[in-house]
């Protein structure tokens, strides 16, 4: 069971991806992920033309230090004066709809936000605030008012911030990503982009996905192995993982 994450953080490390199949859901979602940080040109150019969004994820304690609201909020605060946001608001289910969403951004130093180079470079820089967070070098005020001096809103790059407690509260591919940059010893900012079929329109199936991981040499792990690892590194009881139910 070690070996693999030997293999992940040995792979993280060199700013390579890898692949986690997150079964846990209806829609068997599989995503390619690495710590932000490591992001570089090269790989949204691949995320770009495997067809998923390219998503960038924070802790939750990460969003809280820095006052960083998830949409849900935002868009309540405002339903009274929209007609549209309003009745979404009147049907929202966090059960069903993702309650996690951030702002979208952009870094000021970017010429729009949307070539692959941009997109690095904002990536890079949330990475490198979550490094920062981390190690807690600066106080609360002054971290998030740089922040928010680096970067611009709307972006192209949407944040989605995990829930508090990882795999104890939420299994998702934010969730797994994060836990699995906890126990190897990464900042808390992965991204990451969904592998589709182009034939079914469709995530990969899992066969698919583990010939897709052999042929290019990439390292899957599943969020069975994920918890598995994540629980026995962080000693928490299998009891306090709440896991949804498996896609059929």
């Amino acid at each position: 069971m070690f070996e693999i994450l030997k293999e992940i953080k040995n792979r993280w490390n060199d700013s390579q991806c890898i692949i986690i199949y997150n079964d846990y859901n209806k829609r068997n979602e599989v995503h390619m992920v690495i710590p932000s940080q490591n992001v570089n040109p090269e790989h949204i150019q691949t995320f770009r033309k495997n067809g998923g969004p390219i998503i960038c994820t924070v802790s939750d304690a990460f969003g809280k230090y820095i006052g960083l609201p998830t949409m849900d909020v935002v868009y309540k605060a405002i339903a009274s004066r929209y007609i549209p946001i309003s009745i979404m608001n009147q049907n929202f289910d966090s059960r069903i709809y993702q309650d996690n969403f951030s702002l979208s951004i952009s870094h000021v130093d970017t010429i729009n936000g949307i070539t692959d180079k941009d997109r690095t470079n904002t990536i890079n820089a949330i990475g490198d605030f979550a490094d920062s967070f981390k190690s807690k070098r600066e106080n609360k005020y002054k971290f998030s008012e740089r922040f928010a001096e680096n970067f611009y809103i709307p972006g192209h790059i949407p944040l989605i911030t995990a829930k508090l407690n990882l795999l104890q509260s939420k299994v998702s591919i934010t969730e797994l990503s994060l836990a699995l940059c906890e126990i190897t010893d990464q900042a808390p900012s992965t991204t990451f982009s969904a592998l589709l079929n182009p034939k079914t329109n469709n995530y990969l199936s899992r066969t698919d996905v583990e010939k897709y991981a052999r042929s290019n040499n990439i390292p899957f792990i599943d969020a069975k192995s994920i918890i598995n690892l994540w629980r026995s590194i962080k000693k928490i009881n299998k009891a306090k993982i709440v896991l949804p139910e498996k896609a059929d």
